[in-house]
């Protein structure tokens, strides 16, 4: 299965992954094995159980709270002697603890038991995880702590997938029927999945790839997946307005095509879903190529052609109705 960019992948690992399919992936980390997924599959799983005590050690401590290992270890002993969870320890129970550190467990546990309930109460998993990150200040923690912009953004953007990835997998029956229960499964299902066997034999595997991980590689039967409009050619490209760009493109799914010894099969999507949103695809340019040289039989749609006078009467409009919002937009040369 080959894709034009690594962010493409989670969808393919989750679903793999959900099929019981062993794969490898080149070109990118597993979600898995990413610092924004294994965060939150530590608040997961603490929301699933009070009793696990080393996805609570990782909660705690992301972001900082002020609460060290001699703390963690005084909750742990608490907790053996008392029976419970460690994430169940009230912060009266240490009387060693100071005050920045109790109101710290206290605030924690307030938002892990609010968590519980709202999933209880029907809430979607994305956005009740998505609260309590935003309650434990995550998101501003990331910022301060990288200074890189692109890197902070990226671990971000990682989040919001693996945020998707909770999302779309709810409704399956495979991971239980509680909602503790479907968490720790499709942690467990992810996990799992990337602690595979990443040795060099690929015989009985599904080799998951970008287009770029596989130059001078062959395979009896490929997927080339994605081939619309801003993923390839990449929305980067066409934006760009040089030829150059989008030939770079072209060239980049030929390598893809070549791939194949056997059999080839080329997809696209008719629309993109990102939480409540649905964006429409167009099929890729390089399609309508294909189609017209004969190479494939399926009849692709036209793409819209918008000349100078239609994108001014767009652009009127959308000005006008920004000025309705009482939005002001600077002009332009």
């Amino acid at each position: 299965i080959l894709i034009r960019r690594s962010a493409q992948a989670p969808l393919f690992e989750a679903e793999l992954s959900r099929r019981e399919l062993n794969f490898r992936l080149i070109g990118g980390k597993r979600t898995a094995d990413k610092k924004a997924a294994r965060d939150l599959f530590a608040y997961m799983q603490v929301v699933a159980s009070d009793r696990n005590e080393i996805a609570f050690r990782r909660a705690i401590s992301t972001p900082s709270r002020g609460i060290g290992g001699a703390t963690i270890e005084r909750l742990r002993a608490c907790a053996a002697q008392q029976g419970k969870g460690i994430a169940s320890i009230a912060q009266t129970s240490i009387e060693s603890m100071r005050a920045p550190a109790r109101k710290a467990l206290d605030d924690f546990q307030n938002n892990i038991r609010t968590a519980r309930r709202e999933l209880h109460a029907g809430m979607s998993p994305k956005k009740v995880l998505k609260s309590v990150l935003e309650r434990s200040g995550y998101e501003d923690r990331i910022r301060e702590e990288i200074s890189n912009e692109k890197v902070a953004l990226r671990h971000l953007a990682d989040l919001d997938r693996t945020l998707d990835l909770i999302e779309s997998a709810w409704s399956d029956s495979a991971l239980g029927q509680s909602p503790g229960a479907k968490l720790n499964a499709f942690v467990n299902r992810m996990t799992l999945a990337s602690a595979q066997d990443e040795s060099d034999e690929p015989q009985g595997r599904v080799t998951l790839s970008t287009i770029h991980g596989v130059k001078g590689l062959e395979f009896e039967r490929v997927w080339v997946v994605g081939i619309e409009e801003g993923s390839l050619p990449t929305q980067r490209s066409i934006d760009a307005n040089e030829p150059s760009e989008i030939e770079e493109e072209r060239r980049l799914l030929y390598v893809a095509i070549t791939r194949a010894r056997d059999h080839l099969v080329l997809t696209r999507s008719e629309e993109h879903v990102r939480g409540e949103r649905r964006a429409i695809r167009l099929p890729s340019r390089f399609l309508h190529d294909l189609a017209g040289c004969g190479i494939i039989e399926e009849s692709i749609e036209e793409l819209p052609q918008r000349d100078a006078t239609e994108l001014k009467q767009d652009h009127k409009a959308l000005m006008e109705r920004l000025a309705q919002l009482g939005i002001s937009v600077p002009e332009t040369s």
